[in-house]
């Protein structure tokens, strides 16, 4: 059986384009973009329309017109602008933060620690206490000696989640003397102008025939802090990135959709903040229908104002009870100004706009905005998809980012002899252990959960797992703290039971006898 050979990639429409203009076709005549153009939508199958009605234009709706090559859709002038807005929008809209923040929270915690799993026992405890030491150490694995290796984690995660995409180089230093991460900005990479781009460079990616990233090209200062380029190996480049498109190379925030939304729930903040102030200033208006304005006034502090001709025209008393009291010409009643806005129309709304911008990321609402407005079984189905969706997220850094810098790491450590060879040939096999899963119900879950736990159909892993821990270590500990206990209680003669108690209705391990087995008849 013969094999196909690799094919240049290339946008579809492109080929299509090229293969329609060997065939000595321009495309369709003005005659025929006019009928297309105005096919009714309500009539699919009139001349010049199509049975699907998405397809069809009409003057009802906006037009939409959209490229269908990555190329031209991920384009550096679009990603640039929208990473400019999303980023002003983080600066000022509270809500930006807060959603980075809980994506952080949920899906790094603390930091998502390496658990090895290959057969030599030995060295898995070694080396998952090397790569501890050396991710502890901010001044060692960071080359900036900015972040330990679990800041690092949670910077990606919320920065990919914001932006679409983030770069860390592997890079090493003989003042170090260990392997380190460099920290590069999406705007440092391919951030010179078209013009100063190095041939075959497109967005600061070189690719291959097949479109797979050989090179890229960032931004360092120079000698004398000059800006100049520099050619990173896609071999030492860690680009996190999640592709839409095949060809695609670069990535545009998933807040994209949302940026507008976004503009407008902080020119909406500013109106409803600006009506409240407003609106909520009561004032009030005191006046006389005949005769002259009062006296003395309430207070005796009563002014007289006079026009040109020196008559008076109007007298005035003000002084502050809570309030401005101000009295008018004549022939004025007494009235008070109120408004009742913002509306609550108004504050919905401004909702259902947070509520479109968390739709666009995938974040669930609820997370974000208010939790305590939902209740029972609503409340654990909203906390299940946040949980698929933090998993999601979770999963996507540890093969893309966690699992990669493992390897590299340890496969360092091994060459250097810092780290003895593994018996295992799959010396890479490694899983990851994150934070504690969300729970509504923490006392019913923990409950199930053991019951689980004790019937078989659970296990020491993943039920530890789900609380953000790593079994072995607790095990192990609970195992001294018991040898401890026991070793106490014969000390002082006292029967560790009186201690802690056994749970009613449990078989204590001193009347737990085995059953006699019957003898067999036929021996």
């Amino acid at each position: 059986m013969s094999e196909a050979t690799l094919l240049p990639a290339a946008g579809f429409m492109e080929r299509a384009r090229a293969r329609e203009l060997a065939a000595g076709h321009n495309g369709p005549s003005g005659s025929d973009k006019i009928a297309v153009a105005s096919a009714s939508t309500s009539h699919s199958g009139h001349f010049g329309g199509s049975g699907y009605d998405a397809a069809n234009q009409s003057p009802a709706r906006s037009a939409l017109c959209f490229p269908l090559t990555a190329r031209r859709e991920f384009n550096s002038r679009d990603r640039r602008v929208i990473l400019e807005k999303v980023r002003s929008l983080e600066a000022n809209l509270g809500l930006m933060p807060r959603m980075k923040g809980q994506v952080g929270k949920y899906v790094v915690g603390h930091g998502i620690f390496p658990v090895p799993q290959t057969s030599d026992a030995e060295w898995n405890e070694l080396a998952a206490q090397l790569f501890d030491d050396w991710a502890n150490n901010k001044f060692v694995c960071d080359a900036a000696g900015a972040m330990t290796f679990w800041e690092r984690q949670r910077f990606h995660a919320e920065n990919f989640f914001s932006e679409g995409e983030t770069f860390d180089v592997m890079v090493s230093s003989s003042v170090a003397g260990a392997p380190q991460l460099q920290l590069f900005d999406s705007s440092e990479v391919g951030g010179g102008f078209a013009s100063q781009a190095r041939p075959g460079f497109i967005d600061g990616v070189r690719a291959n025939a097949q479109n797979r990233p050989l090179e890229y090209e960032v931004l360092i200062a120079g000698q004398i802090g000059q800006v100049t380029t520099q050619v990173v190996s896609a071999t030492d480049m860690i680009h996190l990135v999640k592709r839409k498109r095949v060809n695609q190379l670069r990535a545009i925030s998933p807040f994209a959709p949302a940026v507008n939304p976004a503009i407008d729930v902080m020119d909406i903040d500013a109106l409803i903040t600006q009506a409240a102030k407003l609106h909520n200033a009561l004032g009030v208006t005191v006046g006389k229908k005949s005769g002259e304005a009062g006296k003395t006034g309430m207070a005796g502090q009563i002014r007289k104002l006079t026009g040109d001709d020196g008559k008076v025209t109007e007298v005035r008393e003000d002084f502050i009870r809570g309030a401005l009291i101000q009295y008018l010409g004549l022939n004025e009643e007494i009235k008070i100004v109120t408004s009742d806005r913002p509306t609550e129309n108004l504050l919905n709304f401004l909702v259902y706009r947070i509520r479109g911008i968390c739709l666009t990321t995938g974040l669930p609402f609820e997370i974000v905005w208010d939790l305590m407005t939902l209740g029972g079984a609503t409340a654990r189905i909203a906390l299940q998809d946040a949980q698929f969706f933090f998993d999601g997220q979770q999963d996507f850094l540890n093969d893309n980012y966690n699992q990669r810098v493992w390897v590299w790491r340890i496969a360092s450590a091994m060459k250097n002899s810092e780290l003895r060879a593994c018996r295992d040939p799959r010396w890479w096999n490694n899983a990851w252990q994150g934070p504690a899963k969300l729970t509504a119900d923490e006392g019913y879950t923990a409950q199930a959960q053991l019951d689980r736990l004790y019937s078989g159909q659970d296990n020491w892993t993943e039920s530890y797992a789900r609380r953000g821990r790593n079994w072995k270590p607790a095990v192990l500990t609970r195992i001294d703290e018991l040898a401890w206990l026991n070793e106490q209680c014969a000390k002082k003669n006292v029967d560790p039971a009186l201690i802690f108690p056994h749970k009613p209705g449990t078989v204590q391990p001193d009347a737990a006898k085995p059953t006699t087995q019957p003898e067999d008849p036929t021996e």
